[in-house]
């Protein structure tokens, strides 16, 4: 048995170390283990600054991902899938697991402390602060910036003063570990009751999938990218317009599709023309029989191959009276349009509900207002109806201040924002501080449900600390949240996008009437060229056991 501290590495290696070190003084630390990025800067990170200074006091491990940059729903989901295989492993040998949610994309912060509850080997969950954050001394140095200093100032500044930096243990316990019901449908539910629970609850079946398949060790255990062929899109298009009850039935194929493993599964037959293996993919009991391949290579020729993405490029639906019931792959490969000209399901239809609602955003905000605007935008750029946006907030005054920022764009803009204070704090920087957090955010979604009973919630984990997307995960479990919602910006945009739209940039362009090019940043019209760099993605919740 042994004693694990796993981590992520982000833009700074001293996360890491400083909190090995903090966590040394009570624990016994056997094993480290780093999950990081492929991107050069981030390897420096581990091999030449983590490894080196710590490989003397424990074994250290480095977990290498498959993508530069945590940005997207199928980077996360390889991180989650990593980080399940581990704390797998570690369970098996009795080890004793400690998380550290600093570190790395706020994403990966959340998804650890989503993941937790399934491992009864975590123990504890730790976030860590600078006390001199965004001061000129402050301790959380970045790989470029620990590049150019001298080896003894880099061992010096990889373990800052122990009374300069602050270990925050995020409350967590019994609480947040899911029902016996949860852990059946996670582990033992069979196939055939995974077909059903598709067709009764497809929100329930998507969570149960998107974990159980995290089981597997090998190419079906990926979210696949789903493109439609330019004819489908038009016959998809109209679909969904004069024959709403099809459209809804061809969604479904289409949500199950996105999971490797039962796109494996439900894939009949096959024909090969021009280099590709086209199949059928049948949901049980339905009449609806989308015609794929998969990209780089076949999803039934190789389990263990990496199928990246899922062609749809015929939507053929099953007529008992004719014989047979649908016309056979050849015919309808024959008939197809080459080379094929494909588009992303998500560009071409965005909003996934094909039937309309209204959403409330509930938004963690701390001293990034662009969050929240940005947030709002990629939903409405999505076709989605925003009835109102929530903000929970601290009582700091540079938050406060993100926060008017916030506000004065919505009213501009004529949409409805109200903010929620946590009364008598100005972080959450302790135990206590996290549980009156988190208790809010809860009392915010019972509240917002009981007012708007018509309206859909979706609660962000993006904004404030990354103990605060765990936090929020923690607060969507127990209030029914079915899935969290994340912004990322991708990286070669991210370091213009947070130069340009901090609190003091923002106000100075108020303080020169530039209100509107604020607004045209915060509503991210200014980068309407590099659009694909804002990414919105969301991920399911296990919930948790009731009382």
């Amino acid at each position: 048995m042994a004693t694990v501290l796993i981590a992520s590495l982000g833009d700074s290696p001293v996360v890491v170390t400083a909190m090995f070190d903090l966590l040394k003084k009570e624990i016994k630390i056997d094993r480290l283990e780093v999950f990081y990025p492929t991107n050069s800067f981030a390897l420096v990170g581990y091999e030449d600054l983590i490894l080196k200074s710590l490989q003397h006091e424990c074994e250290v491990d480095g977990i290498s991902l498959d993508s530069e940059d945590v940005s997207g729903e199928r980077a996360a989901y390889d991180f989650l899938h990593k980080l399940y295989q581990q704390l797998s492993m570690h369970q098996k040998n009795g080890d004793v697991v400690y998380l550290s949610l600093a570190g790395g994309r706020k994403s990966m912060a959340a998804l650890m402390a989503l993941l937790a509850p399934l491992f009864r080997c975590v123990k504890e969950l730790y976030h860590i602060l600078d006390k001199d954050e965004g001061k000129k001394g402050h301790h959380f140095w970045s790989t470029r910036q620990l590049y150019e200093a001298s080896p003894a100032d880099q061992q010096r500044l990889l373990f800052p003063p122990r009374e300069r930096v602050k270990l925050i243990p995020i409350p967590y316990g019994e609480k947040q570990h899911p029902s016996e019901e949860v852990r059946s449908l996670l582990y033992t539910i069979t196939d055939e009751q995974l077909d059903e629970l598709w067709e009764r609850d497809a929100e329930q079946a998507e969570m149960v999938t998107y974990y159980r398949q995290m089981n597997e060790n090998n190419g079906k255990s990926k979210i696949i990218n789903i493109e439609l062929t330019k004819e489908v899109v038009e016959k998809y298009r109209d679909m969904r317009q004069f024959d709403v009850t099809r459209a809804v039935n061809f969604a479904k194929c289409f949500d199950q599709m996105h999971f490797a493993s039962r796109l494996d599964r439900h894939s009949h037959d096959i024909y090969s023309y021009k280099g590709l293996h086209f199949h059928f993919y049948k949901r049980r009991r339905t009449v609806e029989r989308p015609v794929f391949h998969t990209k780089p290579t076949d999803i039934k020729a190789n389990p263990e191959a990496d199928i990246k993405r899922v062609v749809v490029s015929a939507l053929p639906i099953e007529v008992e009276e004719r014989k047979p019931p649908y016309p056979p792959l050849k015919e309808i490969v024959s008939k197809l349009k080459f080379p094929l000209e494909t588009e992303k399901l998500e560009d071409a239809f965005p909003q996934e509900s094909i039937e309309p609602k209204e959403y409330i955003l509930i938004i963690p905000l701390a001293t990034s207002p662009m969050v929240a605007t940005q947030l709002y935008q990629l939903y409405i750029d999505r076709g989605y109806k925003v009835h109102s946006v929530i903000l929970v907030h601290t009582q700091h005054a540079d938050v406060g201040a993100s926060v008017e920022i916030v506000r004065d764009a919505f009213k501009g803009a004529g949409i409805t924002c109200n903010a929620v204070p946590l009364e008598g704090w100005d972080d959450i920087d302790t135990p206590k501080a996290c549980a009156a957090y988190q208790a809010l955010l809860e009392q915010t979604i019972r509240t917002t449900r009981q007012q708007n009973p018509s309206c859909q919630i979706e609660l962000t984990i993006s904004g404030g600390r990354k103990g605060m997307a765990a936090l929020a995960t923690f607060a969507a479990q127990q209030q029914g949240i079915r899935r969290v919602v994340h912004t990322v910006i991708h990286e070669h945009m991210s370091d213009k996008v947070s130069e340009e739209t901090t609190v003091e940039e923002l106000k100075k362009l108020v303080r020169t009437n530039n209100k509107k090019k604020r607004d045209d940043r915060l509503f991210l019209r200014a980068y309407k060229d590099d659009k694909d760099a804002f990414v919105l993605f969301k991920i399911p919740v296990i919930p948790a056991q009731k009382g």
